[in-house]
């Protein structure tokens, strides 16, 4: 497939600049997930999912 004029393959423009933004709000993300799984109020489901993204996190393997 060839590009169309004035776009180019690939990400789009600002795509590095979505991440770096998400990226600030990391640490905040993790404490908010381990509020929820700790929190014996909520919802079993929302604890569960919670820890769930936790660990798979935790233990992601890097692509080398």
């Amino acid at each position: 497939m060839q590009p169309t004029p004035n776009t180019r393959p690939g990400r789009p423009p600002g795509a590095a600049s979505i991440r770096t933004r998400a990226a600030r709000h990391a640490e905040e993300a993790v404490e908010a997930l381990a509020a929820v799984a700790k929190d014996s109020a909520a919802p079993a489901d929302a604890r569960v999912r919670a820890a769930e993204v936790l660990l798979e996190h935790a233990t992601e393997r890097s692509a080398a």
